[in-house]
């Protein structure tokens, strides 16, 4: 379809180019072969009478032009994407979609695996794909390609969201290991043996991390895991300590000989929010759910 001389088909490969800004990419993206993209950037290149992307090197930069594009195209691609999940008014027990959600496993255990099963009782053909939190959530959320993204404050500081989780942070060892009997003062703490963790993919420091380096100090990072889901696990036959979120210390003790005992250092809290593209907040289901999520939470 042509509207002004311009294929609307092309626009979605418009879009991909602007955020990759790399034709094998968008091509690897899009299902389509490089010079199938190489030649609908032709074509668009005609129609706006601008080289929209410049190759610099063996990277491709976009012109300034192309810039004023970015923003406009990608709204038009998320209106699209949210007119196309347009259904009659439902119920919530009527609701047949796939949520797709970002989410840290903090995030999942401390509120999200509730929320999703009080979901399920009211609405049994909603269903959820939970995915871990990557470099390329931020774009993902953007490019509308999920629905929800569960993540700390400076992940996406452009799009709506609302505070789910603030909590502090607590250390917690196996019960048989002992190790809280003495007084955990700030020397001890760093002398001990711990388990860290780095989230996920991009190896995310976690705040305690972030203010032990602030402060200028070290601790004995023995194991460093991806998920705080792995903890227990570590911890279990060791005197190793871990630094975790209370709440998630919490929901570990229930189920493993874990104790807990406060922290020496006092830590900046962890604050995880949800957070969804503009166009879908209008979206029937995803508020629905968005509700019980910040009910749960």
């Amino acid at each position: 379809m042509r509207l002004k001389g311009l294929d609307l088909n092309q626009l979605i490969c418009l879009d991909a180019l602007l955020t990759d800004q790399n034709v094998s990419q968008v091509a690897k993206q899009l299902h389509l072969s490089q010079s199938a993209v190489s030649w609908t950037l032709a074509r668009l290149r005609e129609h706006f009478d601008d080289q929209l992307l410049i190759p610099v090197g063996r990277s491709m930069k976009s012109t300034p032009f192309a810039e004023e594009l970015r923003e406009p195209v990608r709204d038009l691609m998320l209106r699209a994407q949210a007119l196309g999940r347009r259904r009659p008014a439902q119920e919530p027990q009527d609701y047949d979609r796939v949520i797709r959600i970002v989410a840290s496993d903090f995030t999942l255990s401390t509120c999200l695996v509730k929320a999703i099963r009080h979901a399920a009782e009211v609405s049994p053909k909603l269903r959820f794909d939970l995915l871990p939190v990557s470099e390329n959530s931020n774009t993902d959320l953007q490019r509308g390609q999920i629905d929800l993204l569960c993540a700390g404050e400076a992940m996406s500081v452009d799009v709506p969201g609302e505070l789910l989780i603030e909590d502090t942070f607590c250390c917690i060892a196996w019960a048989d290991a002992s190790v809280f009997e003495e007084p955990l003062t700030l020397n001890r703490y760093l002398d001990m043996d711990h388990i860290t963790v780095k989230w996920g993919a991009i190896r995310a420091l976690t705040n305690d991390a972030m203010a032990i380096i602030e402060e200028g100090l070290s601790r004995r990072e023995m194991v460093t895991a991806s998920y705080f889901a792995t903890i227990p696990d570590l911890l279990i036959g060791t005197s190793r300590i871990a630094t975790v979120p209370r709440s998630l210390a919490e929901n570990i003790a229930h189920r493993w000989p874990i104790v807990i005992e406060e922290c020496p250092l006092e830590f900046k809290p962890i604050k995880i929010h949800a957070y969804w593209a503009r166009t879908l907040e209008s979206d029937p289901t995803l508020i629905w759910f968005r509700n019980i999520l910040s009910d749960t939470a």
